[in-house]
């Protein structure tokens, strides 16, 4: 079996929209590769706000970009905040495929796939595939509890519609994602609290009612993944060239 369907089937999923190598057939720009770190517009969140509007365009059509929330939508009275919750392992591999798509030196490239491969990943056909997401919420939850504490003490520009994308790449289950629920509602109880919190990882997008105490488990195709990301890579190069003709 190719390397590619393999790891599809292995639940390492397609990582091309967590990390954009383009083919250059597909994007002729004058950026190749890994795109620069620094841009006038974050390119995850052009990602978050294409998958949002994916899952929920009549909510989340209008979201603008902005800072402290990441999006908004003052018609709505609506603030995003966009955030990540990788493993350490995940992050690591993702510094690493930057720096091997950096270099030209063998050696160097060698120890870097080496590396790579440690953390249970795999570079194949110039994409970066994995490692395999964790089967816990708890780096989840944390990081939902810091930005809901961050909303409560004035980190963030108020809205009367507070949500919440988070990245990741966790393995959830029926069971796990019940019991994510109801931790999310008891760490809700702030005078500010999140309305909806999104987690979006390979093949699926969680989408937490913290309103109505429910969730949805929308599957999120590979295809779908790649196509946004694509776009969000289009738009922020787009971004970043009028930026520099201002």
């Amino acid at each position: 079996m190719p390397c590619f369907q393999s790891l599809l089937v292995e639940k390492s999923l397609l990582m091309v929209s967590y990390n954009f190598r383009m083919n250059e057939k597909q994007s002729a720009t004058r950026y190749d590769g890994v795109l620069p770190s620094h841009m006038a517009l974050d390119i995850w969140e052009i990602y978050a706000r294409l998958v949002l509007q994916h899952i929920d365009s009549a909510t989340y059509g209008g979201l603008l970009h902005g800072d402290k929330p990441d999006l908004f939508d003052n018609y709505r009275e609506l603030g995003v905040e966009v955030t990540q919750a990788i493993s350490t392992e995940g992050q690591e591999a993702g510094s690493l495929y930057t720096r091997l798509n950096e270099t030209e030196d063998e050696a160097e490239r060698s120890r870097l796939v080496e590396r790579i491969e440690q953390l249970g990943a795999k570079v194949c056909d110039h994409v970066l595939f994995g490692p395999n997401g964790k089967d816990s919420f708890d780096l989840i939850l944390s990081i939902f509890k810091n930005k809901l504490a961050k909303i409560n003490n004035g980190g963030y520009r108020q809205f009367a519609h507070n949500h919440l994308f988070i990245r990741s790449d966790i393995l959830a289950g029926e069971e796990m994602l019940g019991s994510a629920l109801l931790q999310f509602a008891n760490l809700n109880e702030s005078p500010q609290s999140f309305e909806r919190g999104i987690v979006s990882v390979p093949g699926h997008n969680y989408d937490f009612d913290l309103l109505a105490t429910s969730y949805h488990d929308l599957p999120f195709s590979s295809n779908d993944q790649y196509e946004m990301a694509e776009k969000a890579r289009t738009l922020a190069i787009e971004a970043d060239s009028n930026h520099a003709a201002k």
